[in-house]
């Protein structure tokens, strides 16, 4: 009777410490997991945009990408809606071939020339009225990002895929300038 009872309490107890080990093994995964996808998103939560609106005719509206961080982003585009004479708002797609480390890519909407596919008179970049949706990038490591206002998320396709637009220009009349701090980021 005695060996029975301890043969129960025996594998009630086994049953209870790998439940507990299991519990343990589970946590740490979960935690490695976020570890990794911290670290994956390093350099792509430094890299940024935003826009300087002006609403008076004579000013250019100034938009800025970002890369706070000591290595190149690559494969830009700056998706982008404009007016377009006779088609209300015109979703374009900006072109560069990347950000340099610890720097603030610089550029005036008014300097830009779009093209377009299926209109005839083209795209105007009308100051503060342009708005500026979102970056894709590349990092480092290849891995493509999208930033959008108000996230950030790996592109389930290229580039190149992403850009399905009605129209495109290549960003031109560059200032590049000095971005203070630019973080070091670790890396395995």
């Amino acid at each position: 009777m005695i060996g029975a009872i301890a043969a129960v309490g025996s594998v009630g107890f086994t049953g209870w410490a790998t439940y507990v080990s299991a519990q343990v093994a589970q946590d740490q995964l979960d935690q490695s997991k976020e570890e990794n996808e911290k670290e994956e998103r390093q350099q792509a939560s430094r890299v940024t945009f935003w826009a300087e609106s002006y609403y008076s005719k004579d000013s250019a509206q100034t938009i800025h990408l970002v890369n706070r961080t000591p290595d190149s982003v690559t494969s830009i585009l700056v998706h982008v809606s404009s007016v377009a004479p006779d088609a209300g708002w015109y979703p374009l797609t900006g072109f560069a071939h990347g950000v340099p480390p610890c720097s603030d890519l610089v550029f005036k909407m008014s300097d830009q020339m779009a093209s377009s596919n299926g209109l005839k008179s083209g795209v105007h970049f009308v100051p503060g009225i342009t708005q500026v949706e979102g970056l894709v990038f590349t990092d480092a490591s290849g891995v493509t990002w999208i930033r959008e206002r108000d996230s950030l998320n790996k592109a389930r396709e290229s580039p190149q895929s992403a850009a399905k637009r009605k129209g495109s220009f290549i960003i031109r009349e560059i200032e590049v300038k000095r971005v203070e701090p630019c973080d070091e980021y670790s890396s395995k």
